[in-house]
């Protein structure tokens, strides 16, 4: 099967976005358009994981139709999960998932108090980007499975957000530490009810001093619709995918009068918002590749959309591991870096800009030398095998 390389191009300005947002020189020095929005409302950054999600489910989709054995890298962390006729369909999808969900929660370990000495189990966050990524896959996959159209997935869909408004809208529970429900504010949700009381708040993100976590459970409800709505955009004839983005957007428009977009509780105007956006930018990647000199300057954002969990995952290691080294009292390695880039003429928010892009420069720098790693070690075991044969 060839790989639909607008797909892959469009995931690779993703995942660069990712890290951008994700690796500021300075959370203080940062463009507008680069912080998520405090609570309600929508800034650029705010499309970047949403985008993600729609990416992986258009590539699920895609496998769900293509059985045979695939060349090549998978589509994406949903690649591997619906392509076989077999029963153990599911054991992949799962082992999938899992793999997903643990490599999440040992990022968000990571490093382990190995610099500091100062860790324990019960204050790892459990939730978390990979984490939600692995549900999204996980059910996504099995609803592909057994909705083969796009009425049924159109049902999934309903059904998502039907069961989104009744328990975020209408169960209010009376607590001795207050009333949650019936609210999209940061204290009283049920959302932040629901990971309360299934986790310790020292395993939960804190916002604002809160215990809330933005990639908690109930909220994942919203990014499974987001993952739902890239397998319906590529359910959807081609020369009708624009109006597929219409469509989102007109929803976004009305939700909007009646509902915040929250990309923190992943609200429905929020789905439908980016799902419109996320349908336009794939619409105008697959428009633009027609010409061979647009697909020639988006090659580089293909090869690195072939890559991006891995780019993604070495990232976030990288990053915690930099803050945890300490270069003097109150001085780690980021900050000494940061500061050491002062030399530079620039604004502080370029500046903290310039840091991000150096950033990834050098993460594709090791990218590359890990490839070249596993080239020699594939030339040295064909050697090998050539060898054994002639003995």
């Amino acid at each position: 099967m060839q790989r639909y390389l607008p797909l892959d191009a469009l995931r690779g300005l993703t995942i660069l976005l990712m890290i951008v947002v994700n690796n500021p020189g300075s959370w203080q020095a940062m463009f507008p358009l680069l912080r998520h929005a405090e609570w309600h409302g929508f800034s650029g950054a705010d499309i970047v994981f949403p985008l993600f999600l729609f990416i992986a489910g258009y590539a699920a989709a895609l496998r769900s139709v293509v059985f045979q054995p695939y060349v090549g890298l998978p589509h994406c962390a949903s690649a591997l999960t619906l392509e076989s006729k077999t029963p153990p369909f599911f054991l992949r999808l799962l082992r999938r998932s899992a793999g997903l969900f643990a490599l999440g929660l040992f990022l968000n370990a990571w490093p382990l108090g190995l610099f500091s000495g100062n860790w324990h189990f019960g204050e790892i966050r459990f939730w978390g980007v990979l984490q939600r990524i692995a549900l999204c896959v996980f059910f996504g996959g099995m609803i592909l499975r057994y909705s083969r159209g796009i009425i049924p997935l159109v049902i999934a869909l309903i059904l998502c957000a039907s069961s989104y408004e009744l328990l975020m809208r209408v169960i209010i529970v009376e607590t001795p530490f207050g009333r949650f429900g019936a609210s999209f504010a940061l204290q009283d949700n049920f959302a932040r009810f629901v990971d309360t009381r299934l986790l310790p708040e020292t395993m939960l993100y804190r916002l604002h001093g809160i215990a809330f976590d933005p990639e908690g459970l109930l909220t994942t409800q919203g990014a499974l619709m987001t993952f739902l709505c890239g397998a319906l955009f590529f359910r959807t004839p081609e020369n009708r995918r624009l109006v597929n983005g219409v469509i989102w957007a007109v929803l976004a428009v009305l939700s909007s009068s009646f509902e915040p977009i929250n990309k923190n509780l992943w609200t429905m105007s929020y789905v439908a918002l980016t799902a419109a956006i996320s349908s336009f930018a794939l619409w105008s990647f697959g428009f633009f590749y027609r010409w061979p000199k647009v697909a020639v300057l988006l090659r580089p954002l293909a090869r690195l959309g072939q890559h991006s969990l891995f780019y993604y995952a070495l990232s976030i290691f990288l990053a915690k591991t930099m803050v945890a080294i300490q270069i003097a009292p109150e001085l780690n390695l980021k900050t000494f870096i940061f500061n050491s880039l002062a030399v530079v003429p620039l604004p502080g928010e370029w500046l903290s800009l310039f840091y991000s892009f150096l950033f990834f420069a050098v993460l594709c720098v090791l990218v590359a030398l890990t490839q070249k790693l596993r080239s020699w070690q594939g030339r040295l075991n064909i050697q090998k095998n050539f060898f054994l044969a002639q003995r």
